[in-house]
């Protein structure tokens, strides 16, 4: 948080080969040589390897960087070894002046003190230069003309002789004499106007926040003008009109649809004439299931033909299991067990994941241990419907970047087999499914298209079997490639990512709703009141962000 403002967890783990490097006594022997890229900014890549002899060679990654202001959570301790200190540091590299906060009105009256002073130096140069001259002029048949200011009982002051001189302290009495031109009261007027300003702002109660006992607290006083000057603002959609708050609310599994619950772009969209979603609200009366409030965190799902481990009944169960077997697996979450309740929560990167891995527990696959080496889930079989513990062997995760839209994990089974499970944006994985892996690409399709219509966030499952040699020759290609400490090194790792992850096999989608802010189309319809406009920047689909702009009864606005 103190790096990039995200809250949520990142997940840091040792290297396989040093994870036997768990007393002090047990580094006595060990040397190494880390070999690694030039200092640089990027917070989110890292590229070298740690050498611990001649036959073993283990790439690093960001997973094992662990950068300056982290806090540490889960674990106790560590043992590392520092890589860039000082001005090389990711921190510093990244640090950059602080920016000047002082408003528009103080620059403009620092603009009118410098004119004003200007005026001052020039009035009194001026008058200067007039007055050595004319003092130079004084004397008439042996007397000065200036008989009234007294010049004859004056040595310097009003000397003809000394005539630069006079000049140079009338120019310094003048610049006294004139100073009131400056007004220096105006700074210290506008500052008490300011202090009041914060109070108002403090005292308001239309600005205090109930569920957290909060006031609105102005920090700064020198900033309150700047708010009647703003004519637009450009805001993220995640954590600002909705909640960053995921719930597992839909999906499609085999081609099949299931969830019964309505978001709340639905029923906005209900409330217009001849919409389809009014019509469907008003065939399946569906009042009381809109109302009901699932009471776990993040799932709000509401289907009975695949609750409580009915899904094993349905036609399609292998296509189930497999699908909630992605959920369950393919991720980066840690589970924190509550030791008094034995309740089970989740510390995932992304609130998405840990909806998923909430839905897949709901469902029957509770995944409840993580180790560098294995994911443990609590699985309902779909033979014996009856829940046994599992295991896979995590092997590789190959990560989710903004580039790849995609993420994907490699685990063996308790059978032995080698699988490929993959999860992402519909935009990339249909163009990686296979020939044999489309049966339900138009159905999934139709249902993505209904969820984006109803403001939800999709995503797409799908999963392949790999055989011994396929995966041996992938993991030294990729071994090879991240131990490479080269510039083009995240090239040759994505194409040798794009070998592996192909001819995948479609399983459904999911679904999730962002939930909205409290009073949100109130707080945009004052602001256009107001006259301010407002731009939004969303990675959803044109649908979905067409949708929610209904939801804030704010069309033209949102497009």
């Amino acid at each position: 948080m103190n790096l990039d403002g995200e809250t949520n967890l990142k997940l840091k783990q040792a290297l396989e080969g040093t994870l036997n490097l768990l007393e002090d006594s047990s580094f006595r022997d060990f040397k190494a040589v880390i070999r690694c890229e030039d200092p640089n900014a990027n917070l989110y890549t890292f590229v070298g390897s740690l050498e611990a002899d001649e036959e073993h060679q283990y790439p690093l990654s960001p997973q094992q960087l662990l950068l300056r202001d982290s806090k540490l959570k889960n674990t106790d301790f560590i043992y590392g070894v520092v890589i860039f200190t000082g001005h090389d540091k990711k921190v510093m590299q990244n640090s950059t002046e602080p920016p000047s906060k002082r408003s528009k009105i103080e620059k403009r009256m620092d603009k009118v003190i410098y004119c004003l002073f200007f005026v001052l130096i020039l009035v009194s140069f001026i008058g200067s230069i007039f007055f050595g001259i004319w003092t130079k002029q004084d004397i008439k048949n042996g007397r000065m003309k200036r008989w009234y200011l007294r010049p004859d009982d004056t040595e310097v002051y009003y000397d003809p002789d000394n005539a630069v001189v006079a000049a140079l302290l009338h120019f310094l009495t003048a610049l006294m004499l004139y100073g009131y031109v400056i007004p220096i009261s105006l700074y210290v007027s506008i500052e008490v106007v300011k202090v009041l300003q914060s109070v108002f702002i403090n005292q308001d109660l239309n600005m205090y926040y109930e569920e957290t006992d909060k006031p609105a607290h102005a920090r700064t006083s020198n900033l309150n003008e700047e708010l009647g000057q703003v004519d637009t603002i450009l805001s993220d959609k995640t954590g600002t009109l909705t909640c960053n708050s995921m719930e597992f609310i839909k999906c499609s599994i085999g081609g099949v649809a299931y969830g019964k619950g309505f978001t709340e772009v639905e029923r906005a969209l209900s409330k217009r004439k001849d919409s389809y979603f009014g019509r469907k609200l008003k065939e399946e009366n569906t009042t009381k299931a809109v109302k009901s409030k699932s009471k776990i965190k993040g799932f709000n799902f509401m289907d009975e033909r695949i609750m409580n481990g009915n899904w094993v009944k349905q036609t399609n169960a292998n296509v189930i299991q497999n699908f909630l077997k992605v959920l369950a697996v393919c991720h980066t979450a840690i589970p924190e067990v509550d030791e008094a309740t034995g309740s089970i929560s989740y510390e995932a990167e992304s609130p998405d994941e840990a909806a998923f891995v909430v839905a897949a527990s709901q469902f029957g696959f509770e995944f409840y241990e993580r180790t560098n080496a294995a994911i443990s889930v609590h699985e309902l079989d779909l033979e014996s419907n009856v829940k046994s513990e599992r295991s896979y062997n995590l092997l590789n995760v190959l990560e989710f970047t903004s580039a790849r839209k995609r993420m994907s994990v490699i685990v063996r089974d308790h059978t032995g087999k080698l699988l490929l499970l993959s999860k992402g944006a519909d935009s990339v994985m249909f163009e990686l499914l296979g020939k044999n892996g489309r049966e339900f690409e138009e159905q999934t399709k139709y249902h993505i298209n209904e969820y984006a219509d109803s403001g939800l966030r999709t995503l797409i499952l799908a999963y392949r079997e790999l055989d011994e040699a396929e995966y041996n020759q992938f993991n030294k290609e990729l071994t090879d490639a991240k131990n490479l400490v080269s510039a083009d090194q995240e090239q040759i790792v994505e194409d040798i990512l794009q070998k592996i992850e192909k001819d995948l096999i479609l399983l459904g989608a999911t679904a999730v709703e962002d939930k909205l802010q409290d009073r949100v189309p109130e707080c945009i319809d004052k602001l256009a009141q107001a006259g301010i406009k407002l731009w939004v920047l969303t990675g959803d689909k044109m649908e979905t962000a067409i949708n929610i702009g209904f939801r804030f009864n704010s069309f033209k606005w949102m497009l």
